[in-house]
């Protein structure tokens, strides 16, 4: 049986998501994808090399998800920035809150060990900034939320702030207190 590197990729990256990095063994990506060392090493020269193309493969669709939702002009920029992070939260619901962001669980569990890994999550990080500050620079200039920082800034601010309850989120098996935290980010930006 063939089995195809981006099938490959996209499976790894819903195993990196649900169990993390350090938690997860090649042979629980060669197990659950069906496949053998031979084939995974044919593809990818390391678990490192692997889990950085699941991390591009997951920025891609979370930049297209950006992309999607800063185009609802229909909508006041706020409220497109608003509904954005209100579809992710929906999203990891749906899951049954235990897997969270890909991006930020790595960035938790190895920039600050593996310099591959910091200048992956970096770029990718930096790239979903880019794509939504000129959203918030429109909010700012339609006097929805505070023009008091930079829009990169307040686009990292909501982004962080919200994600970093996602380590809760999995203890608790709940998005009830992101869904909070996302109301008061976005009632402290209008001030």
């Amino acid at each position: 049986m063939k089995h195809k590197r981006e099938t490959i990729v996209q499976q790894g990256q819903e195993i990196f998501r649900h169990n993390g990095y350090h938690a997860t063994g090649v042979s629980d990506i060669l197990n659950a994808c069906g496949i053998s060392k031979g084939t995974f090493y044919n593809y990818f020269n390391s678990k490192e090399e692997f889990a950085i193309q699941t991390l591009e493969n997951y920025s891609e669709q979370i930049q297209k998800l950006i992309i999607t939702y800063m185009s609802f002009t229909s909508m006041t920029a706020a409220k497109r920035l608003k509904r954005y992070f209100e579809q992710l939260i929906k999203i990891n619901k749906k899951e049954g809150s235990t897997s969270g962001c890909l991006l930020m669980n790595f960035m938790v569990e190895l920039s600050g060990n593996e310099s591959a890994f910091a200048e992956a999550t970096k770029k990718e990080f930096e790239q979903w900034i880019s794509l939504l500050a000129p959203t918030v620079e429109e909010a700012q200039s339609n006097k929805e939320i505070t023009k008091a920082f930079p829009p990169k800034q307040v686009a990292a601010f909501i982004y962080l702030h919200l994600y970093g309850d996602f380590a809760r989120m999995k203890y608790t098996k709940s998005t009830n207190q992101m869904e909070s935290q996302l109301r008061m980010v976005f009632e402290l930006l209008e001030q």
